[in-house]
């Protein structure tokens, strides 16, 4: 008797759900995600150009003429995975170190007859859990042959004192701030409509957009608001996003190879140094979340924070079989190369392109070889 009202009970669950989604598709259209974006505009900050066009696509690439779906043969695809410093929104798309090293590649491969194709992907305050999952979705609509991450500023800021499974921001086409946005396949209209839903109400619950919110207009005011913050000069070292920095570094890594794709793991540069000048504090701005809310913690300590989570990512590249490049000692730790806390000038971009380049060379001849017959 148990047993069958259960029966009747699911299949009552089913027919409901079914009869809802017959009824989205025949009375709302939900439009398909679209995340493109074109937009010119100038803008003041020292050591970057001052005019600036930025484009992406639909699916939140930045490129230099598209990605074509599906991929042309012939073409080997580097995708560059990261947060704002590798969007690099303050950069038209030739002058960001995905851009520079695109063309860097080109030049260099073009007696042996390889075209390649690069683009960025990444958002301001993105941690590498949310990157992980945006590679989740990039991978099999683009096939990228190449993956060079950037990532770790965000998981010791914006993240320190966050729980696993929250977000600091809503991923770019499936909102990732419930399990069930999550997993929900796209292609049910139900599914999209509760995404659409729970965008917009974790979007609005978010009560620090202000602090992430910057670009030339503004950073004074967010410098300022920084500087009146109290200092605190150590961080707690049980912080768990750590943790959840390792756990995503590795799905990324493994995911990639798993796959056959070359993984390039960087080890992200930063301002923060023990013997900053007063210019070089004067250009900070990046606060730390911690549980009790954001607090202005002394460089040196970042700077150790920094390390603790780059070797991190060494480590992981050394267990997974992945390549690694540490960018902390060769990036110069001054203002003709960050702008702010680790956000790259112009010339910062170039010296970033140039450093990885050898890597990213080897990895893609060493597809190109896999996959020649």
């Amino acid at each position: 008797m148990y047993r069958r009202y259960l029966v009747i009970s699911v299949l009552s669950v089913l027919l409901t759900l079914l009869a809802v989604e017959v009824a989205l598709r025949l009375l709302i259209a939900l439009p398909a995600c679209d995340d493109s974006l074109h937009a010119r505009f100038r803008q003041t900050i020292d050591g970057v150009s001052a005019d600036v066009t930025y484009d992406r696509d639909a699916a939140g690439l930045r490129t230099r003429a598209g990605w074509a779906r599906p991929k042309m043969p012939g073409v080997t695809r580097v995708l560059c995975l990261g947060a704002s410093t590798t969007d690099q929104a303050t950069q038209s798309w030739p002058d960001t170190w995905c851009g520079l090293l695109e063309e860097q590649l080109n030049r260099e491969l073009t007696n042996s007859g390889i075209t390649v194709e690069a683009a960025s992907f990444g958002r301001g305050a993105m941690t590498a859990s949310q990157s992980a999952m945006e590679l989740d979705r990039l991978l099999p609509l683009y096939e990228p042959d190449v993956i060079v991450t950037l990532l770790g500023v965000n998981d010791i800021t914006w993240m320190r004192g966050v729980e696993s499974g929250e977000a600091s921001q809503q991923s770019v086409c499936i909102p990732k701030a419930s399990k069930l946005a999550s997993i929900c396949p796209t292609a049910i209209r139900l599914c999209r409509l509760i995404q659409r839903v729970n965008s917009n109400l974790f979007e609005s619950a978010v009560s620090y957009t202000t602090t992430l919110e910057w670009h030339s207009d503004n950073l004074p005011t967010v410098r300022e608001r920084f500087r009146r913050m109290t200092l605190v000069d150590h961080l707690d070292p049980s912080a768990k996003s750590l943790d959840q920095f390792k756990k995503a570094i590795t799905n990324i890594a493994v995911s990639g190879r798993d796959k056959g794709v070359g993984v390039i793991l960087l080890g992200q540069p930063v301002l923060w140094k023990s013997n900053l000048s007063e210019e070089e504090q004067s250009r900070l701005w990046f606060a730390v979340r911690t549980a009790t809310g954001f607090s202005r913690v002394d460089a040196r300590s970042l700077q150790t924070e920094m390390g603790v989570y780059n070797d991190a990512q060494r480590s992981i590249a050394v267990q997974t079989g992945v390549r690694y490049v540490d960018l902390e000692g060769q990036i110069p730790k001054d203002l003709r190369h960050f702008f702010d806390d680790c956000h790259y000038t112009d010339l910062g971009s170039r010296a970033l392109a140039a450093v990885i380049l050898p890597t990213v060379k080897n990895a893609v001849l060493e597809r190109v070889a896999v996959r020649t017959p």
